[in-house]
């Protein structure tokens, strides 16, 4: 998990070294690229007010990618959503 101390600004270089490692999602996956470029702010936001939770539940997780984001950050996660998105992204919810 994130330190307390840790900043918006660490958070963000964080996640995008994990994304350009591609530990969020598998990066030849453009559809997924966008979606974090449009939402890694505020995943950021979540990822700081969650930081000191040690288990999450994402419910209505979509494309799963808060999810792996937070279980890369050291949380133990479990997501649900109305749709199948494992079967989707299948790659993403492994992580997750």
């Amino acid at each position: 998990m994130i330190s307390t101390l840790a900043s918006k600004k660490t958070l963000l270089r964080t996640a995008v070294g994990l994304q350009n490692a591609g530990k969020l999602f598998p990066l030849a996956d453009v559809e997924l690229g966008d979606v974090f470029k449009g939402s890694i702010d505020r995943f950021s936001d979540i990822a700081i007010r969650l930081r000191d939770a040690h288990k999450v539940l994402n419910v209505g997780a979509g494309h799963g990618m808060l999810v792996s984001l937070l279980a890369e950050l050291g949380h133990e996660c479990h997501a649900l959503d109305v749709r199948n998105q494992p079967s989707a992204y299948p790659d993403v919810y492994r992580k997750g």
